[in-house]
């Protein structure tokens, strides 16, 4: 990376819901936050991607995300050990256009007046990071005189799951094409009919610009939004580390994606195409093809076996089944803990409406999992009748649970790995590995891990009432009262 003049500001959009990747991705926990490809999360690659260390010309990243996703992102940055990224808090999905122009809002007050802005999705997968961003040093260039940029990505076939960036297909400098017209997703037949015309590329959702161009274009186009994305900065919180916009301001926003806000109405857009392989991993089609494949074209990951199986995906994430398939073709099949998938490729793109169907329904796969994060670690539950409920309860290093009590059940601890340190009303107690405490109902107790390994618990529950809204905070280190 040469030395740059300029300063780029990565903003790294992790707030999807990631519906079409289900059962694997839910909205308690969606697919940029889940290791799908590689030993890291898409959003942990992505930020790797812009490390300010390895890449001189950008700053530290600001991440936006759902309120929901706080902690899981924080607990992600803090295992690449990479905490120093600004975190703002959406409390509600609004699409694009109204994230970046948070972000905008928020980096114009800077004095660098040559400061960029990087719009990356968190959940795509680029498979060659100074190749990448070799690009965006390129593109850099060409944002500073005026211009928006985007990314596009050389069609592979006639893909319907994509939208389209319709090019002149004379060069506006090396590679550069100017962008003529956006396309939505397609059909099959106008996608073959964009991708025979030789100047159509899709568009990879990265965009590269000057904060003030789009704040200028949101102001021309969407004034009342402008000025309601402004009113939620002005009244945001911090609460820990994290900013929050204000939910009221917020939630009077349109959903507008920033294509439409934004890159439809201006005439001043580049494309470049991108020069390492890219994928935005829509779909589990799109999944199995950066998988490895057996010379049947089977993709098995965790504990799965293929039999007579051609060009299949077969992925158990669960430790409990083993996923068997014979005599699959182009099948797509997806085991966890608590649901399993089996899917004919043709019709990947019909797996959202499938999950807005089971939320409808208020099947609780469509959202929740078993195993459920919390800013202190996680829980899941093992065993659950009427009565009574087993779980297992794992406290990261350092983790503390809020100090609370509960209306309706008592509580049994076993220590099976780890110290735990237990306030029990006025008592501190100190257990080990074997040993236990018994939790009356009614009693104000917490649970702290100050070891230096994870403390694993199996809580049994007994009461008439077992749901987690079952419980009364007095005090949090996470402000969760």
């Amino acid at each position: 990376m040469s030395n740059s003049k300029f300063f780029i500001k990565p903003v790294i959009l992790a707030g999807g819901s990631g519906k079409r990747l289900w059962p694997t991705s839910r909205k308690k926990l969606p697919k940029q936050f889940i290791k799908l490809i590689g030993e890291e999360t898409l959003f942990q690659q992505a930020v790797g991607r812009v490390n300010a260390d390895k890449f001189p010309i950008y700053e530290k990243a600001m991440v936006l995300a759902h309120h929901d996703y706080r902690f899981i992102a924080r607990e992600q940055l803090n295992e690449l050990r990479d905490c120093e990224h600004l975190i703002v808090l959406e409390p509600c999905s609004k699409n694009t256009a109204a994230s970046i122009l948070a972000a905008c809002l928020l980096t114009e007050k800077d004095s660098n007046k040559d400061k960029l802005i990087l719009t990356l999705p968190a959940d795509h997968l680029i498979m060659d990071d100074n190749e990448f961003n070799s690009m965006v040093e390129r593109a850099a260039e060409i944002a500073l005189t005026g211009n928006f940029v985007c990314f596009g990505v050389r069609p592979t076939g006639p893909n319907t799951a994509y939208g389209y960036l319709k090019t002149d297909k004379k060069n506006v400098s090396a590679g550069a094409r100017k962008v003529i017209k956006f396309h939505e997703k397609p059909d099959l037949n106008t996608a073959k009919e964009m991708i025979g015309s030789g100047d159509c590329f899709w568009n990879s959702g990265m965009f590269l610009f000057q904060a003030q161009q789009l704040i200028s274009v949101m102001k021309k186009k969407y004034p009342e939004q402008l000025q309601l994305v402004a009113r939620a900065i002005e009244a945001m919180e911090k609460d820990l580390d994290f900013l929050c916009l204000d939910q009221e301001s917020w939630e009077g926003l349109e959903e507008l994606s920033v294509d439409h806000a934004v890159m439809e109405h201006i005439d001043n857009l580049i494309m470049l195409p991108l020069q390492t392989k890219w994928a935005d991993l829509g779909s589990w089609t799109a999944v199995q093809e950066e998988c490895a494949a057996d010379t049947d074209g089977n993709s098995l990951i965790g504990d799965a076996f293929a039999m007579h199986c051609h060009n299949s995906l077969l992925r158990s994430e669960s430790d409990r089944i083993k996923l068997v398939g014979v005599g699959l073709q182009n099948i797509i099949a997806v085991a966890t803990d608590d649901a399993v998938l089996v899917l004919d490729k043709k019709h990947d793109q019909q797996l959202k409406l499938l999950v807005e169907h089971l939320e409808h329904n208020n099947t609780p796969q469509a959202t929740d999992f078993k195993k459920v994060y919390r800013p202190w670690g996680y829980f899941e539950s093992l065993s659950k009748a009427e009565g009574f409920q087993v779980k297992r309860i794992v406290v990261n290093v350092g983790g503390k649970l809020s100090l609370q009590s509960h209306f309706h059940r008592s509580e049994h601890w076993v220590i099976s790995t780890g110290t735990a340190v237990i306030v029990l009303d006025d008592k501190v107690i100190t257990k080990s590995v074997g040993e236990s405490v018994f939790i009356p109902l009614g009693a104000k107790h917490s649970l702290e891990n100050q070891g230096k390994v994870p403390l694993t618990i199996i809580e049994v529950q007994i009461g008439s009432y077992l749901e987690e809204d079952d419980i009364v905070r007095y005090s949090d280190i996470y402000n969760r009262i």
